[in-house]
């Protein structure tokens, strides 16, 4: 996974501030790269015969997804080993 080079990444799409504030940066930088990729391209994304959902109902599809990854990726971290402090 690439780092985040910013210290601060922004709340683009207006995350509710109890979801924004549990996430890493990198967390944080998933939900908006995933939540924009995915808003833009429904087209991409859909089966090719399956009726394209009206913009609204993709938006929440899209926000959906993007909240679920930044979590996922919120419970991998929690999984890594602590560091241990050499003296």
């Amino acid at each position: 996974m690439t780092k985040i080079k910013s210290l601060i990444v922004r709340n683009v799409y207006k995350v509710p501030k109890k979801n924004w504030d549990e996430w890493s940066k990198e967390a944080k930088a998933v939900f908006n790269s995933c939540y924009d990729y995915l808003v833009n391209n429904q087209a991409l994304i859909s089966h090719p015969k399956a009726m394209r959902l009206p913009a609204l109902h993709w938006k929440t599809v899209a926000w959906n997804a993007a909240l679920a990854q930044a979590d996922a990726l919120t419970i991998i971290e929690s999984w890594k080993p602590e560091k241990k402090q050499t003296v």
